[in-house]
């Protein structure tokens, strides 16, 4: 409950009044993108120029795009056990927005203030690889077992 409780703080404090309502499939849970049939593939990306090794840094949900869902799904990860995916993370390189080679809460601030603080001196200034698929430009030890939409 405390976990919970400090994630919709922080989120609060982050962004403002923030409302998440995922995809629900015919059981009624929640899907994420990497559950919906086709949802990658037909994200415009074209999977068979992706070779592996390759992320879009700040794409923790790995839906293809970096926005709001990113953040919220990195405080989720990491502070909320009551989150299925509580703890796994598919491609720990995605989740390195400030690329310092660690994935933490100054990865969440960061990537807010980039997409929300005109103050913040990086708004808008995203690091690569992003937009699209790439390798790390600056390789450390994080680890990225897959990124599916890079195509492996």
């Amino acid at each position: 409950m405390f976990a919970k409780s400090l994630l919709v703080l922080f989120v609060t404090l982050a962004l403002g009044v923030l409302m998440v309502a995922p995809a629900l499939g015919e059981d009624g849970k929640a899907l994420y993108p990497r559950e919906i049939s086709g949802y990658l593939v037909s994200s415009g990306l074209d999977l068979a120029k992706q070779t592996p090794g390759e992320f879009i840094r700040g794409d923790a949900n790995a839906d293809s795009s970096v926005s709001i869902s990113d953040v919220v799904h990195m405080s989720r990860v990491m502070f909320d056990p009551g989150y299925p995916d509580y703890g796994v993370y598919l491609c720990k390189l995605s989740f390195d927005a400030n690329d310092d080679e660690a994935a933490s809460i100054s990865d969440i601030v960061h990537l807010s203030r980039v997409m929300f603080d005109p103050s913040y001196p990086q708004y808008g200034v995203y690091i690569p690889p992003h937009p699209g698929c790439g390798i790390d430009p600056t390789p450390g030890a994080l680890p990225c077992g897959s990124f599916p939409p890079c195509g492996w």
